[in-house]
């Protein structure tokens, strides 16, 4: 009896740890008033000051994963508009090369694969804010080398991508599939896109699709105020994280390494929603068991995390 009272001991105190995720390695953001980029480069943190002012932004930023240098946007400022193109960055803040160049009047967002040399390229029309009613946004997906700076034969058009941002795994980590997102009201629709086969197969409606950068057939997202995740070998999809009304996911991002995830959940004070008055919490959810770190007040944002 002592000994099965032992083990249950040892198995609630298990149970009830809390788990401490280890936040190594190189990370990147972008000040977004400023001309300003924060690296921590294993422990060790630098501010490039890059020129800018009001005519020049940075935005987008993401680590190349064998090359010790950064991808980002830069925006060029021209009359009462902007241009826009992707630049590589070493760490001293120094522009290596420009990538691409978008044509005038073309919006983009853009995520590197983890081959580190296939983009894809996200593109709208616009008209430097003057919309009219009738506007047609041709929002497209494109695929595009930036050693060769030649695109690949694939487009793909969607009805709506308005406000949906590329995360920064998006890709599968063979570098062969894509997540495609697409506006359904105030929900998206994701579907993935083989570039080798052509072929696209659906996911599901929600928000935040993102693909495990340590499994092939895991893509995870919000929906319900929880996340989800979904094998798309099987097609079976279970809660990895539950949460509620008052408990709502706002958005997540995994570890490199694919070990935990950092999740980020609206407040609520005195039953009503205050992001004035209730700071945003996250806390981060280990994937081998499911355990939790404690609460943490603060809402760390990483532009890319190597």
């Amino acid at each position: 009896m002592k000994k099965i009272l032992f083990s249950m001991l040892i198995f609630l105190i298990g149970c009830g740890s809390e788990f401490e995720p280890k936040l190594t390695g190189w990370t990147a953001t972008i000040d977004i008033l400023k001309p300003i980029i924060y690296l921590n480069i294993d422990g060790r943190s630098k501010k490039l000051e890059l020129p800018g002012h009001d005519s020049i932004g940075y935005h987008a930023a993401q680590w190349a994963k064998s090359q010790d240098c950064l991808l980002l946007i830069q925006s060029l400022k021209a009359n009462n508009c902007f241009n826009y193109q992707i630049i590589s960055m070493d760490t001293s803040g120094i522009v290596i090369d420009t990538i691409f160049t978008a044509p005038s009047k073309t919006a983009i967002d853009f995520k590197l694969a983890p081959n580190d040399s296939v983009l894809i390229l996200k593109t709208c029309d616009w008209n430097c804010g003057n919309w009219s009613k009738d506007h047609n946004f041709n929002h497209r997906f494109t695929f595009y080398n930036r050693f060769s700076k030649k695109a690949l034969l694939d487009t793909i058009k969607v009805g709506n991508a308005l406000n949906i941002s590329l995360n920064e795994t998006i890709w599968s980590p063979s570098s062969k599939k894509v997540i495609i997102s697409e506006r359904l009201g105030q929900t998206e629709k994701a579907f993935i896109y083989d570039l080798v086969t052509k072929d696209t197969a659906f996911v599901d409606t929600g928000n935040h699709f993102i693909w495990s950068p340590a499994d092939n057939d895991l893509v995870a997202y919000i929906k319900n105020y929880s996340i989800y995740a979904k094998n798309l070998r099987t097609r079976e999809k279970e809660i990895i994280y539950k949460g509620s009304k008052k408990k709502t996911v706002t958005d997540f991002r995994w570890s490199p390494n694919g070990d935990f995830l950092m999740i980020n959940i609206s407040g609520y004070y005195l039953n009503i929603e205050s992001k004035a008055l209730w700071k945003p919490t996250h806390v981060y959810l280990s994937m081998s068991d499911k355990r939790e770190s404690k609460t943490f007040y603060n809402n760390e944002r990483l532009d890319t995390w190597r």
